[in-house]
């Protein structure tokens, strides 16, 4: 494929505002999107200590999670080389301690040798290939689109993962919401919960669903729906509460656009 390396692109430290942590990541290109926030906003830590990210790019999800959460055993899986060194350099930079690994998440059961968590996260790719114009970065085509990755494999690979009564939390395409589903119940799980996300209240249809399952068995499931912005730009009051856990600012310096 016709992929162009962004090793050598341009870089900017932003701040996260949540645990005085800062991000590296490429001035142009792919930069992270709401996702990872609200991802990481809706997880339920309540006893958990040990976290897995599946496809961790440059390490946003996992800071996020340590702000929020510093005593986490935090554990990113990255195959795209720039985004893991770009992770590598935001774990050095902001004094954290996190384990991560350059490998393909599709083959985390063997990469991990038999290790368990508590709760595992993914932020997948949205996209089939096919479904879209194919980003000529290689980095941005890996995070978008399905290139490098397969949503039933990574189900089958967090259910081996996972503890029994553990939990496997995603934000995905909401028009896609009910395929995830699908994959997820063939896998084993149980669907405990689920958001459609509409970024404003007069669109059609949810841009984003959050999606956590279950390891075990459950005696109900959650629906629920989240405007995130206002007709006039602002965050809606449900949104600024989600994300209050950002040292109470309900706002995070993100992007709306998937990844």
């Amino acid at each position: 494929m016709p992929f162009k390396a962004t090793m050598n692109a341009e870089c900017t430290w932003d701040d996260l505002r949540i645990g005085g942590f800062s991000l590296l990541q490429p001035k142009k290109g792919y930069r992270f999107s709401l996702d990872a926030p609200l991802l990481a906003a809706l997880v339920p830590l309540d006893g958990v200590d040990s976290v897995l990210d599946l496809g961790c790019g440059g390490g946003v999800l996992p800071l996020l999670l340590l702000g929020r959460e510093p005593h986490l055993q935090v554990t990113g899986i990255e195959k795209q080389e720039v985004p893991f060194a770009l992770a590598e350099q935001n774990r050095k930079r902001n004094g954290v301690e996190m384990e991560l690994i350059l490998g393909d998440a599709m083959v985390s059961a063997e990469l991990l040798k038999g290790r368990i968590f508590d709760l595992i996260l993914s932020n997948p790719p949205y996209y089939a290939v096919g479904a879209c114009r194919l980003p000529q970065n290689e980095d941005i085509a890996a995070a978008k689109t399905e290139v490098y990755w397969n949503q039933k494999t990574m189900m089958e690979q967090a259910f081996s993962l996972l503890k029994e009564n553990g939990r496997f939390g995603l934000i995905f395409d909401g028009r896609r919401g009910e395929e995830m589903i699908s994959l997820g119940i063939a896998a084993g799980f149980g669907l405990e919960k689920r958001i459609d996300v509409f970024t404003k209240a007069e669109h059609s249809e949810a841009d984003r669903v959050y999606l956590q399952f279950y390891k075990g068995s459950l005696m109900t499931s959650e629906c629920d729906s989240l405007v995130v912005y206002e007709q006039n730009g602002e965050m809606t009051p449900k949104m600024k509460r989600i994300l209050e856990i950002y040292h109470g600012t309900g706002t995070v310096p993100c992007g709306d656009s998937h990844r």
